[in-house]
């Protein structure tokens, strides 16, 4: 499964000004270009918030990937943006994450959310650069297209 088979240009928010982790979470969730796929929000927010303060979802290199499984969460949804200063996500290495991948997933069905969590990984531990283009992107499109170029697509 690729990331680009479920984000689409209105699930990329780009160069975002946000002062904490909890105000990147909350933009997109609830945010302009919120998820499709949510049954309740609310919900949803408070999972991937419970899940963040059971240890961090911050990569080195400047990558946050919060993440859940919520009973608020009708199918399997991909949103990202793009904090180009940086927001602290707690990284091991004390990076800031500039990219900033949320994933939700339904309750009752970990098997899609485990395997994109898993193609995230993949993703940016084989790509240096990658952050760097993604967070340079003028246009969603744009993002898109350096995304789909990485997964190969």
């Amino acid at each position: 499964m690729f990331i680009t088979d479920l984000l689409n240009e209105d699930g990329i928010l780009l160069s975002a000004s946000v002062a904490n982790k909890e105000e990147a979470i909350n933009m997109l969730i609830s945010g302009p270009h919120r998820f499709g796929v949510l049954a309740d929000a609310a919900t949803c927010h408070a999972d991937v918030l419970v899940r963040e303060s059971q240890g961090t979802t911050a990569l080195p290199g400047g990558i946050a990937i919060p993440h859940a499984k919520s009973r608020g969460v009708a199918s399997l949804g991909v949103n990202v943006l793009t904090v180009p200063g940086g927001v602290d996500f707690g990284a091991a290495d004390g990076s800031k994450s500039r990219l900033v991948f949320l994933l939700v997933g339904p309750e009752h069905d970990p098997s899609g959310y485990l395997e994109m969590l898993s193609s995230l990984l993949k993703l940016f531990t084989k790509n240096d650069q990658l952050v760097e283009r993604l967070v340079a992107a003028k246009t969603s499109g744009e993002f898109l297209s350096i995304l789909r170029e990485a997964e190969g697509k």
